[in-house]
């Protein structure tokens, strides 16, 4: 049985050992659109995220343009844009339906 994820297929049955409440322990990679969203959110631009990232422009450009297909970059990238994100407060949220939100301040 198959499970997806953001973006990425999971074998696991039942997902099985993940941190996000299912059970199995695989990184949760977003959407392109949730990434897309969630720089907006930030009010960022695709430059300044790529900089902070560490990354280039083309890589965040592309994360954000394949759609329905899924991302096809590094992992290492994915997590380095999804840091940036959640340090100017963003939220990914996998409750069954994949979106982002700004953090509760304390």
């Amino acid at each position: 049985m198959t499970s997806r994820h953001y973006g990425r297929w999971s074998t696991r049955r039942n997902n099985e050992g993940c941190r996000c409440g299912g059970g199995h322990r695989t990184f949760h990679t977003p959407r392109p659109q949730v990434i897309r969203a969630a720089r907006a959110l930030a009010d960022m631009d695709q430059g300044t995220l790529a900089k902070r990232a560490g990354i280039n422009i083309n890589t965040v450009s592309a994360m954000e343009k394949k759609g329905a297909e899924g991302l096809t970059s590094g992992l290492d990238k994915v997590r380095a844009v999804m840091t940036v994100l959640e340090a100017e407060g963003i939220e990914f949220l996998n409750h069954g339906s994949p979106g982002v939100r700004l953090k509760a301040k304390p």
